[in-house]
């Protein structure tokens, strides 16, 4: 069952910045880690865009094309009533769009299953560079209440989600994937990873 914090842009933003604590001071290290990587007048593909934050943030110094994809009709709908050129986009099943640069921020976990794949099929999309950033939390406990109510706020319609990627698992299959350009935190838990559309032998 879909968490409530995914059934309209008003508690997706109340859970972001008060519950998931992705409040505008974590969002302003985010976009200040992304933008050095974003070429001039480069087309952009945000894929799980939410409401859209962090489009408006580039859209609004950022020359190039930008476009958001969310698997939320909700939030897409919400997106295009504000100006954001969006689309309906399921990574698991549709095909990857493309754009100088791609950008995913906390919901390369919801892909955990099927990382490799995943970003493999990000990447594919790039002529550029792929950029992520991801919450490298700690697993949730299914015995404590607080991380049950967490796990189950994160659910998109997969079920609880309960296991986080880590640092190690993260950069050992970015490196299978691609070439790593850099990567490091920008906080205690958010990481920054930017890959090359360019795989180097």
């Amino acid at each position: 069952m879909k968490s409530p914090a995914y059934q309209n842009h008003l508690l997706y933003t109340f859970f972001c910045e008060l519950v998931w604590r992705h409040g505008q001071k974590i969002q302003e290290k985010q976009y200040k880690a992304i933008r050095p990587w974003i070429p001039p007048d480069a087309s952009i593909a945000e894929i799980c865009a939410g409401t859209g934050t962090l489009t408006k943030r580039i859209c609004s110094e950022h020359l190039g094309h930008y476009k958001a994809f969310d698997i939320n009709k909700s939030f897409v709908k919400y997106m295009q009533r504000d100006g954001i050129d969006a689309e309906l986009f399921d990574l698991r099943t549709d095909p990857i769009p493309r754009a100088d640069v791609l950008i995913m921020v906390c919901a390369l976990y919801h892909f955990k299953n099927n990382l490799k794949e995943s970003i493999s099929k990000l990447i594919s999309g790039t002529s550029i560079r792929l950029i992520i950033i991801e919450s490298l939390s700690r697993p949730l406990n299914i015995n404590s209440f607080r991380d049950r109510l967490r796990a189950r706020f994160a659910d998109i319609g997969e079920g609880a989600i309960y296991d986080r990627i880590n640092k190690s698992e993260l950069l050992h299959v970015c490196k299978e994937c691609g070439h790593i350009e850099h990567h490091g935190f920008i906080n205690n838990i958010d990481y920054l990873v930017v890959m090359s559309s360019v795989k180097q032998s």
